[in-house]
């Protein structure tokens, strides 16, 4: 440890104390701790063989690396994943004292030298920039931020925008800014604080070997076959056709973060706004207006937004939403900071996004709580709609995709970004109408879209232009892609070779896109209920949707379906801007009383309850109320429809039915249900609004258990949605 470091940890000690605090520091001076912002601890280990530098000029990197090796230093090399215009490196050394760092220090080009930090029992590194992220929690003034800054002796360096109180600073010469971070995370005064990493992060594309496909199937499936005749099933797409007849998406705008785009293609050219920005630079830096691809291997974001905003222009490909505008975060491969990950989501705040695309994650462990939090904040406050305040924000909708390891996601919000609730999770369905090969799932995933897997067609879409000289000239180059296989085209500006939940993704937000279109007062969470019960339960045979939620942990809700998903957003309209409620929230069960209660979700929601002894309730048998049925329970013959919406005046024999096993015990606004307590019994708790239409279910058990798949824990205002 260093002086200055040895001094601030004995004053934090006394402070931990005197405030009752618990912190548990490092073991040894090479351990570290990262937070979440749950609380939960990421212990880290710090390299004893490796230093982060940081580049005055990437192209000088092979001349760097002469000069360290000649100095006695090892391979200067590239963090996973990145560019190799990237100007953070990893250098590899005999060991890290200070006399080695001021070796690598002086270097020519060399401008900064930190440390590299590994989440323990995770092989991918992250670099130590020196600074901290903080977020402080509501209410915090200028006096509270002064105090705090005085007392961990930090310099603010900036703002970030429309973070809701996150700020960008600086440590004292000589101060670890991980370990501080981790002392200032348990301070009361915040939120969470956390180091400013350099995070390897890595885009959900794969790059197939089967043959390339001449039409786009995810669009009109007719079971085509490809260049070399395989094909798929006939209806394998998202339905596009019946959606297009109302409307191209005009007047919503979308972005994405990525590692570039050529908005210079003959295919996207017309709807570019003329503003983008590269996330790796500065604002003083040359290029920082301009998202266009910069180095070898930039082609991934060309494709992705081709797919969701092609041109409808008699030439190349159609996007799902060809008349949608967009814009452009570029720098995905170049190794961002952190702080310059959440710039991306103040630039759509900024900028009024209404729909924001990320087929990328992080891959090193950590939880990334200043970014997590960046997501959240634009979800909460984007699209303000007047501009002016006067009306509640509708929400920015962000969809993230799911990624490629064929894997259960985890549940962690701030390690796995497409796990949040903010956000729309979209795993890939393949040319058959089946969960793609590599597709991740789990209890967070929301719906599937169409992208290409093993043996079956891959998705066409716009490549880099190869006429403009880019330093990557994409998936297409010459007529060829990168198997020497004929693509789309001999000019090298479209390809059939994408694939990966990269493309799923782009698809979906295309979709999301034509229904704002139709209907700008939808709220994000709107939108996201609006994709879930319009998907398609493609593969019941294999999916398991579960016969009381509806969800499937492989499948979510289903393969998403524009044409059905664009009419929901028009009825909206007509059904006073409702679309489907959120599942009742916070069920619990309390043997001791035979009482069931949950929460409320919004005012004027009416709750359905059944009940069933049968065993297979829940489990191989179910009951799932039809949108617009009235299902009343009977005493003594006579149908209890009470105050229920739209019901008073329904018949009998026009009521909903349901199996014989099944009884409706409940139907009112309170949010409490008595049972019978004997015998095993199931039950299916479902929110119903005044248009009608029902929630997904939530699967009860007598003993105590409650099935919900996921948590929406953050709901936008103005709609059933909200509470």
């Amino acid at each position: 440890m260093t002086r200055a470091w040895r001094e601030m940890s004995r004053r934090w000690s006394a402070v931990a104390v005197a405030m009752g605090v618990v912190w548990v520091s490092a073991a040894a001076a090479n351990d570290g701790v990262r937070y979440s912002r749950s609380g939960q601890a990421y212990p880290m280990v710090r390299s004893t063989t490796e230093f982060g530098v940081l580049l005055d000029d990437a192209s000088q990197a092979a001349e760097v690396h002469k000069r360290l090796s000649s100095d006695g230093h090892g391979r200067l090399k590239l963090m996973p994943h990145a560019s190799a215009d990237s100007r953070w490196r990893i250098v590899e050394v005999a060991d890290t004292g200070d006399k080695r760092r001021a070796s690598v220090a002086q270097a020519p080009n060399v401008v900064d030298v930190r440390p590299v930090w590994r989440r323990v029992g995770c092989d991918v590194p992250v670099i130590s920039s020196g600074n901290v992220l903080v977020l402080f929690k509501p209410g915090a003034d200028a006096a509270t931020r002064a105090a705090f800054y005085a007392q961990y002796g930090v310099v603010e360096l900036r703002e970030m925008p429309r973070m809701g109180g996150m700020f960008l600073v600086a440590p004292a010469e000589g101060v670890d800014d991980v370990e501080l971070a981790a002392m200032m995370h348990l301070d009361p005064r915040v939120e969470f604080a956390q180091s400013d990493l350099v995070s390897p992060k890595k885009v959900h594309q794969i790059n197939p070997d089967d043959p390339f496909f001449d039409f786009q199937w995810h669009l009109v499936n007719t079971g085509q076959p490809d260049l070399f005749g395989q094909q798929g099933t006939a209806g394998a797409d998202i339905n596009v056709t019946s959606a297009w007849e109302a409307t191209l998406g005009t007047d919503v705008l979308i972005s994405m973060y990525d590692d570039a785009c050529d908005y210079r293609h003959e295919d996207l050219r017309e709807n570019y706004i003329g503003t983008g920005f590269d996330a790796s630079l500065s604002s003083s830096d040359s290029g920082f207006t301009d998202p266009r691809p910069k180095s070898f291997s930039d082609r991934h974001g060309t494709a992705v937004m081709g797919l969701a905003v092609a041109r409808p222009n008699d030439v190349g490909v159609r996007g799902v939403a060809p008349l949608a505008r967009f814009t452009a975060t570029s720098g995905l491969s170049r190794t961002a900071l952190e702080s310059q990950d959440v710039l991306v989501y103040s630039f759509a705040l900024q900028q009024d996004v209404d729909v924001h695309i990320n087929s990328w994650g992080y891959i090193d462990g950590f939880p990334h709580s200043s970014v997590a939090r960046a997501i959240e904040q634009a979800f909460a406050e984007g699209r303000d709609i007047d501009g002016s305040g006067g009306n509640p924000p509708r929400g920015l909708v962000i969809l993230f995709a799911s990624g490629n390891d064929g894997l259960e996601n985890t549940i962690d919000r701030d390690v796995e970004l497409s796990s949040n609730p903010a956000v729309i999770s979209v795993g890939a369905s393949n040319a058959d109408d089946l969960q793609a090969s590599y597709s991740n799932f789990g209890p967070t995933l929301n719906v599937l879209a169409p992208s290409g897997d093993d043996f079956l067609p891959g998705m066409a879409t716009v490549d880099n232009t190869d006429e403009f000289d880019y330093p990557e000239d994409g998936f297409n180059v010459g007529g060829l892609d990168e198997f020497g296989n004929p693509d789309l085209d001999v000019a090298g500006k479209y390809t059939a070779t994408f694939s990966g939940t990269s493309a799923a993704c782009p698809v979906a937000a295309g979709v999301a896109a034509l229904c704002l279109s139709v209907n700008r007062d939808l709220s994000a969470t709107q939108v996201r209920l609006i994709l879930e019960h319009t998907a398609d339960r493609i593969a019941e045979d294999v999916a398991e949707y579960h016969p009381v939620t509806g969800f499937s942990n492989k499948y979510g809700y289903g393969r998403i379906n524009a044409g059905a998903a664009v009419l929901a957003a028009q009825q909206a309209r007509a059904n006073n801007g409702q679309t489907w409620p959120e599942a009742p929230r916070n069920v619990a069960v309390n043997t001791q009383t035979n009482t069931i209660t949950w929460s409320e979700n919004v005012e004027n929601l009416e709750y359905l309850m059944v009940e069933s002894t049968n065993p297979a309730f829940g489990v191989t048998t179910g009951f799932t109320p039809l949108d617009g049925e009235c299902y009343v329970n009977k005493n003594n013959g006579v149908a209890n429809d009470e105050g229920q919406f739209g019901c008073a005046d329904v018949p009998d024999n026009l009521l909903g039915s349901v199996p014989e096993d099944v009884e409706i015990v409940h139907w009112t606004d309170d949010t409490r249900r008595t049972f019978i307590s004997e015998g095993g019994k199931a039950f299916g708790l479902y929110a119903r609004n005044s248009a009608g239409r029902y929630s997904w279910g939530v699967y009860i058990l007598s003993n105590g258990t409650v099935v919900r798949p996921g948590e929406a824990e953050l709901v936008i205002g103005g709609g059933e949605g909200d509470g």
